[in-house]
């Protein structure tokens, strides 16, 4: 039997890094945990939120909504590990209270590619070299994996899942960085309050835009989000894995973030993509 599915929002930590409550940051005027807590009711039963014991609530939680730590482990495994203790039988997507540029089709991503038959289904990082723990689904498998960590008093599950028999899917790329201190903090705002770059159009992106190139204002996070709001925009009918994007000059992957000031462009596959 295919154990139900909820979300555990981490949000138990000390943020000493940050030097302020992590869950009680804001992202463009939205408390953090509001916002996850709506993504991720669209893909599980019920949202969860981790808190360590003495952490006040965030806006708009109650004790009822929270699962509070245990004695298990330490740092995110504890948060992890006591959810699955609290509420047995159930399995958990966990994402991580900094986490700002997860989106709704990422977390669709990786429920659809959910295997309940392994401890946990995980991307890789935002740099493709390992396993990323802080946007994963946890079997209630996961537990006993986790057991010959917990004398040791670990706190860190990627070693558990580099440990354990897990499917790992390919990175998401920059949708995965958190902020974990006020320089990433800062960093992750400028790009969501946009961006200009330069699209340079060819063969049929050039008859639909009208324009061999056009300067234009964005918000995506990497270079497939770009895609979808060029091709929402200029209503194009073709899939993405037609087309093979470039940055700068250089073939890239969609998975990519951009700067400011970037040419880029998504070749069709009449001009070589």
């Amino acid at each position: 039997m295919i154990a139900p599915l909820d979300a555990l929002i981490l949000a138990g930590g000390a943020s000493r890094r940050m030097g302020s409550d992590k869950a009680l940051l804001e992202w463009k005027g939205r408390p953090a945990t509001l916002r996850l807590r709506e993504l991720l009711a669209g893909v599980v039963d019920r949202v969860w939120l981790s808190r360590a014991v003495g952490q006040e609530l965030p806006e708009g939680w109650s004790e009822s909504d929270v699962v509070r730590d245990r004695e298990i482990a330490s740092g995110p495994l504890r948060g992890i590990l006591s959810a699955l203790a609290a509420h047995p039988g159930r399995a958990f997507l966990v994402v991580a209270v900094d986490q700002p540029l997860l989106d709704t089709s990422m977390l669709a991503s990786l429920v659809d590619a959910r295997d309940p038959g392994l401890g946990a289904t995980c991307f890789l990082d935002s740099d493709g070299s390992l396993p990323d723990p802080m946007c994963a689904i946890y079997e209630p498998s996961f537990s006993d994996s986790a057991s010959p960590w917990l004398s040791h008093g670990k706190g860190c599950p990627r070693k558990v899942l580099l440990n354990s028999p897990v499917k790992v899917l390919s990175s998401p790329g920059i949708r995965l960085r958190d902020a974990d201190s006020p320089q990433d903090q800062a960093e992750i705002v400028r790009w969501m309050e946009g961006r200009q770059v330069t699209l340079e159009h060819f063969a049929l992106l050039c008859e639909l835009a009208k324009v061999p190139s056009e300067t234009v204002s964005t918000r995506a996070v990497d270079l497939a989000g770009l895609w979808l709001e060029t091709a929402d925009r200029l209503a194009i009918g073709f899939p993405m894995d037609s087309f093979r994007p470039v940055r700068n000059d250089a073939f890239a992957e969609w998975t990519d973030a951009f700067a400011a000031g970037d040419r880029i462009s998504f070749l069709p596959p009449v001009s070589g993509g």
